[in-house]
């Protein structure tokens, strides 16, 4: 039972860095995006507007996402729904873990 105890332990432990660590690269990405909004980079830009910074290339890709207001999202649901009651839908069933830790749940 230790040892299980111990993994789970192990499990948190990294998940908690993992968290620092993203925390991190935020700010540091943020950094780098002020240096590029003022112009200090711009010595390093490449024919394609990437930068070359000694042997690492960066590159600035846009994201596009859709986000929808509630009327959609509601008839997206219903088709969804209809769908699998009528057996259109597939059912994909996976399993995880979530490690919670007790002492910090109020």
């Amino acid at each position: 039972m230790q040892a299980v105890q111990n993994l789970a332990k192990e499990i948190m432990e990294i998940k908690a860095k993992m968290r620092d660590l993203q925390d991190q690269l935020d700010m540091k990405l943020d950094h780098f995006n002020r240096f590029v909004c003022m112009g200090k980079v711009e010595d390093y830009k490449t024919e394609d507007s990437a930068f070359l910074l000694g042997s690492i290339r960066v590159k600035s890709v846009q994201t596009r996402r859709w986000s929808y207001n509630k009327n959609t999202m509601y008839q997206v649901k219903k088709i969804q729904e209809e769908a699998q009651l009528l057996g259109f839908a597939e059912l994909n069933t996976t399993t995880s873990f979530r490690f919670t830790n007790v002492s910090d749940a109020s």
